[in-house]
């Protein structure tokens, strides 16, 4: 092991992980939908790697850290309300496509009529 001045374990020194037989593992699967599409490219520019939809977040060398970016990219990207465990309950694209899908149908459901009128009105002004 390459350690630094101190004796620590000098990281920087050390190779890139070869990640392509863990992926090999996962069945690299390509993204179905737009919203595993979309999750697919914050993982990959997270963690470098094209994971597909049923590569684990954490196998892949996602942390905890990364865990709490993911979760915030996905918060901006489809304006749902994912809490971190959603990452450790699902760490697949797949699992937190189908997270973000509920979340989102769930927000639909809790709306009222005038609610769901307002909103279409409203999405049919951006169409014009």
């Amino acid at each position: 092991m390459p350690l630094n001045r101190n004796g620590k374990v000098d990281r920087r020194a050390l190779p890139a992980p070869d990640l392509s037989a863990v992926v090999a593992a996962a069945g690299h699967r390509a993204p179905r939908d737009p919203v595993e599409t979309r999750i697919n490219e914050i993982w990959t520019a997270l963690l470098g790697v094209d994971a597909g939809i049923h590569g684990n977040f954490f196998q892949m060398g996602g942390n905890s850290l990364l865990a709490v970016r993911l979760i915030a990219r996905i918060q901006d990207e489809f304006d749902v309300d994912l809490p971190v465990r959603a990452v450790f309950q699902g760490p697949t694209v797949a699992e937190q496509a189908a997270a973000v899908e509920e979340q989102i149908r769930a927000e639909i459901a809790a709306m009222s009529d005038a609610e769901l009128v307002a909103d279409a009105t409203q999405l049919k002004g951006y169409e014009s």
